[in-house]
């Protein structure tokens, strides 16, 4: 939304008060000042000045800057993306329900490697990872054919013995691991989903040695 403003009518009418004070200052100058005034008023030239006082208030309106003030319009508050919506576009397990070890065990009956998102409730970069890269179906795709994901809450259950397993010292912290729990791979900040998958690229190829 744009609104305009006038910033050039009140300088005019500033200056035709000082041309006009300057006028009355001159015609006060001699001892029939009052005498001039008054053959002013009767010959109407005061009536014109009242009138161009008319057109400088007409120029005050008219007169308008094409400088632009520029009022915020609030953003559409981004939706929220629940924990069953990621959940249900990734295959991920939780640790209030297994824990790491049947998380491998998982893995190495289904003969895939293990994909751990360390996060907590508070993480910010946790949540923008949950709504714009854990909700693309085709990285889910992607991990759901080639890891177990396990989602780890590192304040709750056996989060705290796998932070300390791990050395997770900031959040989030991305692990891709071997059927043996050793890591192949580990990411220390949230990423996006090309970078995500290129890491668990990596890790394929480093298990395949």
């Amino acid at each position: 939304m744009n609104v305009y403003t006038s910033e050039s009518g009140f300088g005019i009418l500033h200056l035709w008060k000082v041309l006009n004070t300057k006028r009355l200052q001159y015609l006060t100058q001699s001892s029939k000042s009052l005498q001039k005034i008054q053959l002013f008023e009767k010959k109407g030239v005061l009536p014109i000045m009242k009138t161009n006082l008319y057109l400088f208030l007409l120029i005050l309106l008219v007169s308008c800057s094409t400088k632009k003030i520029t009022t915020t319009t609030p953003k559409p508050s981004t939706p929220k993306v629940t924990e069953t919506e990621v959940l249900s576009a990734w295959d991920f397990k939780e640790n209030k329900n297994l824990t790491l070890s049947q998380i491998l065990e998982q893995a190495k009956a289904q003969k895939k490697l293990v994909f751990v998102d360390a996060y907590a409730t508070w993480c910010a970069p946790c949540k923008l990872m949950d709504r714009e890269v854990f909700t693309d179906k085709n990285a889910a795709k992607f991990f759901n054919d080639n890891f177990v994901s396990y989602k780890l809450n590192i304040e709750k259950n056996n989060g705290e013995t796998v932070k300390l397993l791990y050395s997770i010292n900031s959040l989030p912290t991305l692990l891709f691991l071997d059927t043996d729990g050793n890591v192949l791979k580990k990411v220390e900040n949230s990423i996006t989903t090309s970078m995500l998958k290129a890491a668990a690229q990596e890790a394929l190829q480093k298990a395949k040695k």
